[in-house]
């Protein structure tokens, strides 16, 4: 998909998108724009709400502009827009049917409403928190929520009785390396720094020499607060390198958890001491129970896409189930990521999930399998299911790179301090 959208003769951006005015460049050496049927597509928030064609002739080597006969439509709070123009086949043809799509850009459109602000509005249910030595619970209609106090970790989510979660939200700086971190085939053109003997010539040769597979977290501090009919919970603990010398992060995570569930999660995260040149990714990890297999998510998709190839994947709105989005390359390895996105919800087969979003895209992966079990195998054979979901949610993601020069430096991780806020509630769809 990303080497068809790479390779693409015909190519349309914005010239100036507060007049819908778009640039259309043909690259075809022989062929009009008018030998294929160009269409455009509106969407809010991944929904078709307005389609039409257009008139498009555009000689061969050159570009003009044209103007998108789009009508501003009743905006919603919040919401993104999105115009896909597209260019299809009007002939069948040996190799594609009529109608086939050989072309498509997406251009967010310049239509800007912020989401509205929630009021703080009296509660007939109040939330209850209660607290003994070893737990702390926050309980409101039909949630509760657990938090170990020994190590600060949000380990139990009830919503109408389910129990969704296995393990809360952890510092996630590690993925299973990828097929290109495991051999020594970029060696020349990328810097790996630290360097111990004994693991090779290849990219991960860094993460595994530090530790970064077997980082170890201590607890700091342990607070909650009532604060305008919330309860805030601030978790501060230090997240060293398994082989570190004291090198790590220090890690911040404050929970605000409202009346209706809602939890909005601000997680601030600074480096310290001696890092390796990047990070494989950097966000939180979690796991949530087995029965929640249906993913639904607003992003790039359906197929999955990386920071340094997704352009072929346009912004949608996508469902499929967890093993569905497993890759099983010929050597396991990290996979299946999905880039930015706006929302996301893993739900069991009655519907009852969990959501994330945030106002900054974000990436995400799931699999069946636990991260140590990834890391190890060497073959498909080795990997066995976990009794959880593993999901990771990225605030950055180090691309995939390749076999010449490895990761270009602009999808890198690279280690620096980050403070993300993400929003994470409980729902149940109705199937």
């Amino acid at each position: 998909w990303q080497m068809k959208k790479s390779a693409q003769p015909i190519a349309v951006k914005w010239s100036n998108a507060e007049k819908m005015e778009i640039e259309v460049q043909n690259r075809n050496f022989f062929t009009h724009t008018n030998a294929f049927e160009a269409r455009w597509n509106l969407e809010e928030n991944g929904i078709s709400i307005a389609s039409g064609k257009l008139e498009v002739d555009v000689e061969p080597e050159a570009k003009k502009i044209y103007v998108l006969p789009i009508q501003k439509p009743q905006l919603k709070a919040g919401a993104t827009y999105l115009a896909t123009v597209s260019f299809h086949s009007k002939e069948a043809t040996q190799w594609a049917p009529k109608g086939f799509e050989l072309c498509w850009d997406q251009l967010e459109m310049p239509w800007i409403v912020p989401a509205d602000e929630k009021l703080a509005q009296p509660q007939t249910n109040p939330l209850k928190v209660t607290e003994n030595e070893q737990q702390l619970i926050v309980s409101g209609v039909n949630f509760d929520y657990t938090f170990n106090k020994a190590n600060g970790q949000l380990y139990s989510m009830k919503y109408m009785g389910t129990e969704l979660l296995k393990q809360g939200a952890q510092l996630n700086v590690w993925r299973a390396p990828l097929a290109n971190e495991q051999d020594d085939w970029t060696s020349p053109a990328v810097s790996i720094s630290p360097r111990t003997e004994g693991y090779g010539r290849m990219v991960a040769n860094a993460w595994y020499s530090i530790g970064l597979d077997k980082m170890k977290s201590k607890l700091e501090s342990f607070r909650v607060e009532n604060k305008a009919e919330n309860a805030i919970v601030t978790v501060r603990e230090i997240a060293l390198f398994g082989n570190g010398h004291g090198a790590g992060f220090e890690n911040e995570m404050i929970y605000t958890i409202t009346p209706d569930g809602e939890i909005r999660l601000q997680h601030t995260i600074i480096p310290n001491g001696r890092m390796p040149m990047s990070l494989p990714r950097i966000g939180t990890k979690w796991i949530f129970d087995d029965q929640m297999q249906h993913v639904e998510w607003f992003g790039r998709g359906p197929q999955e896409n990386y920071p340094d190839r997704k352009t072929g994947y346009r912004i949608g709105r996508y469902k499929t189930k967890v093993d569905e989005m497993f890759m099983p390359y010929l050597l396991p390895q990290d996979c299946g990521l999905r880039t930015d996105n706006r929302s996301v919800r893993l739900t069991n087969a009655e519907g009852i999930g969990i959501e994330f979003s945030a106002a900054t895209p974000f990436n995400f992966n799931c699999y069946n399998y636990s991260t140590e079990n990834l890391s190890k195998a060497k073959y498909t054979y080795d990997l066995i299911k976990s009794d959880g979901v593993t999901f990771n949610f990225d605030y950055q993601t180090t691309g995939v790179g390749c076999t010449a020069i490895g990761v270009i430096n602009k999808y890198q991780t690279i280690p620096q301090a980050i403070q993300f806020t993400s929003s994470i509630k409980p729902l149940k769809i109705n199937k």
